[in-house]
Protein backbone atom coordinates (compact mmCIF):
# COMPACT_ATOMS: atom_id res chain seq x y z
CA UNK A 1 0.00 0.00 0.00
CA UNK A 2 1.23 2.86 -0.95
CA UNK A 3 1.77 5.98 1.64
CA UNK A 4 0.41 8.98 1.99
CA UNK A 5 0.48 12.38 3.48
CA UNK A 6 -2.29 12.72 6.63
CA UNK A 7 -1.54 16.31 7.05
CA UNK A 8 -3.13 16.98 3.71
CA UNK A 9 -5.20 14.31 3.73
CA UNK A 10 -6.81 16.61 6.86
CA UNK A 11 -6.66 19.86 5.34
CA UNK A 12 -9.20 17.93 2.49
CA UNK A 13 -11.21 16.68 5.04
CA UNK A 14 -11.66 19.88 6.30
CA UNK A 15 -12.17 21.62 3.15
CA UNK A 16 -14.92 18.37 2.58
CA UNK A 17 -17.10 19.02 5.58
CA UNK A 18 -19.49 21.00 4.35
CA UNK A 19 -20.00 18.87 1.53
CA UNK A 20 -22.23 16.05 2.81
CA UNK A 21 -22.02 11.94 1.80
CA UNK A 22 -18.19 11.83 1.41
CA UNK A 23 -16.48 8.85 1.76
CA UNK A 24 -13.05 8.29 1.88
CA UNK A 25 -11.03 4.95 0.82
CA UNK A 26 -7.28 3.70 1.27
CA UNK A 27 -6.34 2.97 -2.25
CA UNK A 28 -3.04 3.76 -3.57
CA UNK A 29 -2.75 6.40 -1.00
CA UNK A 30 -6.32 8.09 -0.03
CA UNK A 31 -9.37 8.34 -2.17
CA UNK A 32 -12.88 10.41 -1.26
CA UNK A 33 -15.64 9.32 -2.74
CA UNK A 34 -18.73 11.39 -4.23
CA UNK A 35 -21.35 9.45 -4.65
CA UNK A 36 -19.39 6.21 -5.53
CA UNK A 37 -17.35 8.74 -7.89
CA UNK A 38 -13.21 9.06 -6.76
CA UNK A 39 -12.72 12.73 -7.44
CA UNK A 40 -10.20 13.30 -5.09
CA UNK A 41 -6.67 12.18 -3.32
CA UNK A 42 -3.85 11.91 -1.76
CA UNK A 43 -0.76 9.91 -2.99
CA UNK A 44 2.04 10.00 -1.10
CA UNK A 45 2.54 14.31 -0.44
CA UNK A 46 0.60 15.35 -3.96
CA UNK A 47 -3.35 15.89 -4.53
CA UNK A 48 -4.95 13.94 -6.90
CA UNK A 49 -8.18 15.19 -8.61
CA UNK A 50 -10.48 14.57 -11.27
CA UNK A 51 -11.73 17.17 -13.39
CA UNK A 52 -12.98 15.48 -16.26
CA UNK A 53 -10.99 15.57 -19.77
CA UNK A 54 -12.03 19.43 -20.60
CA UNK A 55 -10.96 20.45 -16.72
CA UNK A 56 -7.58 18.49 -17.12
CA UNK A 57 -6.67 19.88 -20.15
CA UNK A 58 -6.62 23.52 -19.48
CA UNK A 59 -5.34 22.97 -15.70
CA UNK A 60 -1.48 21.69 -17.10
CA UNK A 61 -0.65 25.23 -17.57
CA UNK A 62 -0.33 26.55 -13.73
CA UNK A 63 2.45 25.88 -12.07
CA UNK A 64 2.82 22.84 -10.00
CA UNK A 65 -0.20 20.87 -11.88
CA UNK A 66 0.51 17.87 -14.56
CA UNK A 67 -0.95 14.78 -15.65
CA UNK A 68 -1.73 11.91 -13.63
CA UNK A 69 0.23 9.27 -14.48
CA UNK A 70 0.06 7.07 -11.48
CA UNK A 71 0.42 3.18 -14.34
CA UNK A 72 2.88 4.80 -16.25
CA UNK A 73 0.05 6.02 -18.60
CA UNK A 74 -1.37 9.02 -18.92
CA UNK A 75 -5.22 9.60 -17.29
CA UNK A 76 -7.11 11.87 -19.51
CA UNK A 77 -9.52 13.43 -16.27
CA UNK A 78 -7.65 13.61 -13.95
CA UNK A 79 -3.85 15.84 -12.60
CA UNK A 80 -1.91 15.80 -9.84
CA UNK A 81 -0.73 18.86 -7.93
CA UNK A 82 2.74 19.55 -6.28
CA UNK A 83 2.37 20.27 -2.48
CA UNK A 84 4.18 23.36 -2.88
CA UNK A 85 1.22 24.30 -5.45
CA UNK A 86 -1.17 23.89 -2.85
CA UNK A 87 -0.40 27.11 -0.16
CA UNK A 88 -3.41 29.13 0.11
CA UNK A 89 -6.73 28.62 -1.57
CA UNK A 90 -5.23 27.00 -4.25
CA UNK A 91 -6.30 23.22 -2.63
CA UNK A 92 -9.88 24.69 -1.59
CA UNK A 93 -10.32 25.73 -5.28
CA UNK A 94 -8.74 22.63 -6.72
CA UNK A 95 -11.19 20.38 -4.19
CA UNK A 96 -14.05 22.51 -5.19
CA UNK A 97 -13.81 22.07 -9.01
CA UNK A 98 -13.38 18.18 -7.86
CA UNK A 99 -16.55 17.99 -6.17
CA UNK A 100 -18.31 19.84 -8.97
CA UNK A 101 -16.92 17.63 -11.55
CA UNK A 102 -18.06 14.45 -9.50
CA UNK A 103 -21.62 15.81 -9.17
CA UNK A 104 -21.87 16.34 -12.88
CA UNK A 105 -21.42 12.04 -12.86
CA UNK A 106 -24.37 9.94 -12.78
CA UNK A 107 -24.70 7.54 -9.82
CA UNK A 108 -23.03 4.67 -9.36
CA UNK A 109 -25.68 0.96 -11.14
CA UNK A 110 -26.74 0.52 -7.40
CA UNK A 111 -28.08 3.43 -7.34
CA UNK A 112 -29.21 3.89 -11.32
CA UNK A 113 -30.94 0.27 -10.45
CA UNK A 114 -33.14 1.01 -8.04
CA UNK A 115 -34.04 4.31 -9.08
CA UNK A 116 -35.03 2.02 -12.45
CA UNK A 117 -37.23 -0.77 -11.28
CA UNK A 118 -37.66 0.68 -7.73
CA UNK A 119 -36.82 -1.25 -4.59
CA UNK A 120 -39.84 -3.38 -4.87
CA UNK A 121 -38.55 -5.23 -7.49
CA UNK A 122 -38.27 -8.86 -7.68
CA UNK A 123 -34.53 -9.34 -6.46
CA UNK A 124 -33.75 -10.94 -9.60
CA UNK A 125 -34.80 -7.97 -11.41
CA UNK A 126 -32.53 -5.65 -9.44
CA UNK A 127 -29.61 -8.23 -9.52
CA UNK A 128 -29.70 -8.35 -13.21
CA UNK A 129 -29.28 -4.48 -13.82
CA UNK A 130 -26.54 -3.95 -11.05
CA UNK A 131 -24.31 -7.02 -12.21
CA UNK A 132 -24.72 -7.65 -15.85
CA UNK A 133 -23.85 -10.71 -17.77
CA UNK A 134 -20.93 -8.67 -20.05
CA UNK A 135 -17.99 -7.74 -18.89
CA UNK A 136 -18.52 -9.80 -15.80
CA UNK A 137 -19.24 -13.16 -16.76
CA UNK A 138 -15.79 -15.38 -17.08
CA UNK A 139 -15.85 -18.42 -19.14
CA UNK A 140 -13.35 -20.95 -18.17
CA UNK A 141 -12.98 -24.04 -19.81
CA UNK A 142 -14.33 -27.33 -17.32
CA UNK A 143 -11.19 -29.14 -17.03
CA UNK A 144 -11.30 -32.91 -18.35
CA UNK A 145 -13.73 -31.95 -20.32
CA UNK A 146 -12.52 -32.46 -24.57
CA UNK A 147 -16.34 -31.48 -25.86
CA UNK A 148 -16.81 -28.00 -27.33
CA UNK A 149 -18.55 -25.38 -25.86
CA UNK A 150 -18.35 -26.33 -22.24
CA UNK A 151 -17.73 -23.77 -20.13
CA UNK A 152 -18.69 -22.69 -16.59
CA UNK A 153 -19.58 -19.47 -15.63
CA UNK A 154 -18.80 -17.38 -12.81
CA UNK A 155 -20.96 -14.90 -11.05
CA UNK A 156 -19.44 -12.63 -8.64
CA UNK A 157 -20.59 -13.41 -4.69
CA UNK A 158 -22.58 -16.83 -6.08
CA UNK A 159 -20.25 -19.26 -6.70
CA UNK A 160 -19.92 -21.56 -10.06
CA UNK A 161 -23.06 -22.53 -12.50
CA UNK A 162 -22.17 -25.29 -14.62
CA UNK A 163 -22.74 -24.44 -18.24
CA UNK A 164 -22.69 -25.03 -21.85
Amino acid sequence: MVAYDETLAERIREVLSPVGDVGARKMFGLAFLLGGHMFCGVVHDELMIRLGPEGAAETPARLGVRPMDFTGRTMKSMVFVAPEALAGAALDEGVSRAVAHARTLPPKWPERAEHARGADAPAGVRRALIRPAVGRCARRPVPGRARAGSYRVAWPGCGWRAGR
